[in-house]
């Protein structure tokens, strides 16, 4: 096994640090060190799975907030020039909305599964007839039919506005 080349790692550093000048060294540490740009925050449990196409839900939504919280763009840009950037201001407030909205939407499909679980599986089911089963069943279908809709048509927003999302 062969040892690791320690003079040669801080010739290069040494190097790198000699080709820029003490701002752009500066910055350059600040970026790496503090202000992780290259890092997307979400509110996902790092302790439970995602998968992919729900991460990217967060991820996306999240720069959404990041743009309208942090970089307070609706201070920065003039949004009322004409129709068109109206729209545009329109759209992100209603995905800035629906997005805080969102947890709410969560909680009404986790209590609908929850009540369809305790209902059909925990109850006896000859108390409970055929019928009811079917009726929690649908409301837990129709429920996350309805937020995945919703999730597509504010997804697709934010790709049709992605060039506006500047400061």
């Amino acid at each position: 096994m062969s040892k690791f080349n320690y003079k040669k790692y801080w010739r290069k550093i040494i190097l790198y640090i000699w080709r820029l000048n003490i701002t752009d060294f500066y910055h350059t540490m600040k970026n790496i060190l503090w202000c992780r740009y290259d890092l997307i925050r979400t509110n996902c449990s790092k302790i439970e799975y995602h998968d992919k196409c729900d991460l990217m839900l967060y991820d996306i939504m999240n720069l959404i907030v990041e743009f309208v919280e942090l970089e307070k763009c609706f201070e920065v840009i003039n949004f009322d020039l004409d129709k068109h950037f109206k729209k545009i201001k329109c759209d992100i407030i209603e995905i800035y909305d629906w997005w805080k909205n969102y947890p709410e939407r969560e909680k009404e499909i986790d209590n609908a599964l929850h009540t369809w679980f305790n209902e059909s599986i925990l109850v006896d089911t000859d108390m409970k007839s055929d019928i009811e089963l079917l009726q929690y069943d649908i409301t837990l279908k129709t429920l996350e039919a309805k937020l995945y809709q919703e999730e597509q048509k504010m997804l697709h927003k934010v790709i049709n506005i992605r060039n506006y999302l500047w400061t």
